[in-house]
């Protein structure tokens, strides 16, 4: 989402927070499978790592969805190794 963003010129300095993983294993945590602050969607809150993993399920289909819009916009590169 940051590229498109900064590509339609929504944003000029995109800030990434980086969040210690050892959050994961407070009791207080909670997991939800989409933006759990806008109300109008159907949001699935949980503590479990069942809840985790739905998410991860959910990120990695948004990055797939980016990257398929990076290459119709003939932004895509390939990794040099």
């Amino acid at each position: 989402m940051m590229f498109i963003a900064k590509d339609e010129g929504r944003i000029t300095t995109p800030v990434i927070l980086e969040i210690d993983p050892e959050v994961i294993t407070f009791e207080t945590t909670k997991f939800s499978n989409k933006n759990a602050t806008i109300t109008r969607e159907n949001v699935s809150i949980g503590n479990s790592i069942d809840d985790l993993k739905k998410k991860f399920i959910s990120i990695l289909l948004k990055y797939l969805n980016i990257l398929i819009c990076l290459k119709k916009r003939g932004l895509f590169f390939k990794q040099r190794f």
